[in-house]
């Protein structure tokens, strides 16, 4: 395998590991030892590539997250110009399986982050989720109407999300 192509897979063997790792004890309980033996590389390898721990930590989170919509499209393969009812059914499918797909380390390390706060994640979370709440949002002003404030639409916006992450997060406590 040519250089490029083996530090490239070394990179993505790192950030790989890195979610996992991070997705299982958040960000200050990680380790880079423990990452580098996941990823059967060494200490040098994650330098070389991300700079540091705080910079691994993003980038792992950006991979996570673009895995998990990869595997969960935002409309759950509803097309664009289908009713509203069905994109929202495919909205809130497609975020259900994003937040309790055990392949996808997304939530797992933003849930950690939210607990246990080091702030490196706020900017790049917000940048990556805000379109998806910005599509939800479009949807239930369809929905509901010309009559609806913004107001209304936020209200209906955070009862959505708290309904699907209730029983997720209920669930980690049993």
């Amino acid at each position: 395998m040519p250089k490029r192509e083996r530090s490239i897979a070394t990179r993505n063997r790192i950030l790989e590991a890195a979610a996992l790792e991070f997705s299982r004890h958040g960000f200050r309980a990680a380790t880079i030892a423990n990452i580098c033996r996941r990823a059967g590389t060494n200490i040098a390898s994650v330098n070389y590539h991300f700079g540091d721990k705080e910079a691994l930590y993003v980038e792992a989170w950006r991979q996570a997250f673009r895995r998990s919509y990869e595997r969960h499209p935002l409309l759950g393969g509803i097309a664009d110009d289908a009713p509203a009812e069905e994109r929202l059914e495919g909205w809130i499918g497609s975020f259900l399986k994003r937040i309790t797909d055990p392949e996808c380390c997304d939530f797992e390390i933003a849930h950690k982050e939210f607990a246990n706060p080091t702030g490196l994640l706020s900017d790049v979370i917000r940048e990556a989720l805000e379109p998806l709440s910005e599509s939800l949002r479009n949807i239930l002003r369809e929905l509901l109407g010309d009559g609806a404030t913004e107001n209304d639409i936020r209200l209906c916006d955070m009862s959505i999300h708290s309904q699907c992450m209730n029983p997720v997060i209920v669930g980690r406590r049993h």
